[in-house]
C-alpha cells in the first residue's frame, strides 16, 4: 500500500505532499474500520482519495508551469498578474484544497 507522495507524487507548486499523506492516512483508516474486508477498504480508499489527488496534481502542475517561465516578458506578465489578482479570485482558485479540509 502506498500513501503519500509514494501513491501521487505532487510538484512542490501547492505545497500539497505531505497533506496528502495525512489525508491518505486518515481515508484509509476509515475505509479498513467501515470493512467488510481488506479489499473491500482498499478498493473504498482509492475511490475515495483519486478525485482529490488528481484535482491536486493538476493544480500542482499548472502552477509550477506558470512559475517556471524563463522568457522575460512572460515572467513580467505573470508577475504583474499575480499581484494585481484579488483576494477573492486568490481563494477560489485554492478553494478545493482549503474547502476539502473543513
Amino acid at each position: 500500500m502506498l500513501l503519500g507522495d509514494a501513491a501521487h507524487a505532487t510538484t512542490p507548486g501547492v505545497g500539497q505532499g505531505a497533506a496528502m499523506a495525512i489525508e491518505d492516512a486518515i481515508v484509509l483508516i476509515q475505509a479498513v474500520a467501515a470493512g467488510p474486508n481488506l479489499d473491500a477498504a482498499l478498493a473504498r480508499y482509492e475511490t475515495l482519495r483519486r478525485p482529490r489527488t488528481q484535482n491536486v496534481l493538476k493544480m500542482s502542475r499548472r502552477t509550477d508551469r506558470a512559475a517556471q517561465l524563463a522568457h522575460p516578458l512572460a515572467c513580467r506578465v505573470r508577475n504583474a498578474a499575480v499581484r494585481r489578482m484579488p483576494v477573492r479570485m486568490q481563494r477560489r482558485q485554492l478553494g478545493p484544497i482549503v474547502r476539502h479540509l473543513l
